[in-house]
């Protein structure tokens, strides 16, 4: 008989102390802890795009158009589109292509440079882009996206995309953005490959 009162009081401890693991399972559960990552999503920082990692004052560059930074890639990209991603003095450029917009796969190269000239004493800096193959259109538009740091943009600067036309020899505007409060990050239109330019309110110049 004392076996068996033995055997019960143990069976109700060990079903005590089950009930109690389970409970404090499932209240740390989901819970993140002070010291994991965040795991939020759909917030973009000013990090997410990066800030320039090599600021330059007007001591530091020339009145000519002056090379401060440059990348190239190239990959091959297929009717299912893709993303190419550049670091350009520590900003992230992305060249996106969407699906069905190449009827074939194609060897896309993407030259970036990035210049700056002192007027005024004021740094202006621009964005050159090289695309090749030269003439490549799309079906439906590529879009080319980094963020505002790049270029130093303000809240209310202009940024303007020019295409350069080699029969008038002359920069050509495509698209104009308007920098709001709280943006990140800048996006243009690519309906075919050319030497395009992307600065605020300075003329692009051939001059180097």
């Amino acid at each position: 008989m004392r076996n068996k009162k033995l055997c019960s009081v143990q069976m109700k401890i060990a079903i005590g102390l089950a009930l109690l693991a389970l409970t404090v399972f499932g209240l740390s559960c989901g819970r993140v802890l002070p010291t994991a990552p965040d795991t939020k999503t759909g917030s973009v920082t000013e990090e997410d795009w990066g800030v320039p990692c090599n600021p330059v004052s007007p001591d530091d560059v020339p009145f000519e158009w002056t090379e401060l930074s440059s990348q190239e890639n190239a990959d091959w990209f297929g009717t299912a589109g893709g993303v190419m991603t550049q670091v350009i003095d520590c900003v992230m450029l992305q060249f996106r292509v969407p699906p069905q917009a190449l009827d074939a796969p194609v060897y896309i190269t993407v030259q970036s440079s990035l210049m700056a000239r002192n007027l005024d004493g004021k740094v202006y800096k621009k964005l050159e882009l090289l695309f090749d193959p030269d003439g490549q259109v799309f079906s439906e538009p590529a879009t080319l996206m980094f963020g505002t740091t790049l270029l130093g943009s303000k809240e209310a600067d202009q940024l303007t995309l020019r295409w350069f036309n080699p029969e008038t020899q002359s920069w050509e505007v495509v698209q104009k953005v308007l920098v709001v409060p709280g943006m990140l990050m800048v996006t243009f239109n690519i309906s075919h490959f050319s030497r395009y330019a992307i600065s605020t309110s300075v003329q692009p110049s051939l001059d180097k």
